[in-house]
């Protein structure tokens, strides 16, 4: 009986310090945690999407533009 009063005693105590080791951060800090990442995350898209908004313009730009000369080709050869 006393070794399993030892082992239950050696299992707790590994127990304790283990989740003590691991125990997750407290739910202000983690909600801080992860509020910054959206914060930093949304940040993010917003700049990827003004830049593929640039980047669309100019597509559509030169799109035009060469439409454009397409069609003074076409109307000179006409």
């Amino acid at each position: 009986m006393s070794n399993n009063a030892n082992g239950f005693g050696i299992g707790l105590l590994v127990g304790v310090v283990l989740g003590l080791l691991f125990a997750p951060r407290p739910g202000k800090e983690t909600r801080a945690i992860l509020k910054k990442g959206y914060e930093g995350a949304k940040e993010r898209v917003v700049e990827a999407m003004e830049e593929m908004g640039e980047k669309s313009t100019q597509v559509i730009e030169k799109a035009a533009d060469a439409g454009h000369r397409a069609k003074h080709v076409v109307a000179r050869q006409g």
